[in-house]
């Protein structure tokens, strides 16, 4: 008796411990383009999201650039309003660039929940859903 409560406690220690790791960076992958991607829009510069975190900007809508974003969870959906791009996906991330996506910041990542993000939608640069 005293083993399996022992197992127990050890087990749900290793759990715990597992579920509070960070977010990692996205690996810059050099045939992204080939990569899944799950959503993208457009404004005065176009975006698109996908999986391992990866993010592809375009001023001109033909030739990408992959952006380093703090995850690698997968992305399934941005959205722009000015030069703000916000990002949501697995693990409950957001993401948001102030500046085009040169910069990145997490506003939300919780892999505890074990739920996705699956849309955003923002309607000025402080209003906004994630679903």
């Amino acid at each position: 008796m005293k083993k399996t409560i022992a197992a127990c406690i050890a087990a749900s220690f290793a759990v715990s411990q597992a579920t509070t790791v960070l977010a990692e960076d996205a690996f810059i992958a050099p045939l992204v383009e080939q990569s899944v991607l799950l959503d993208i829009d457009a404004d005065k510069f176009v975006v698109i999201v996908g999986e391992r975190g990866h993010v592809l900007v375009s001023e001109d809508g033909k030739s990408f650039s992959q952006k380093a974003v703090p995850t690698h969870s997968t992305l399934t959906a941005t959205t722009i309003v000015g030069d703000e791009i916000w990002a949501v996906g697995h693990d409950a991330v957001i993401l948001h660039s102030p500046d085009k996506g040169e910069s990145w910041e997490i506003q939300n990542y919780q892999p505890d929940l074990e739920r996705p993000f699956l849309d955003v939608l923002f309607f000025d640069s402080k209003h906004g859903i994630a679903a």
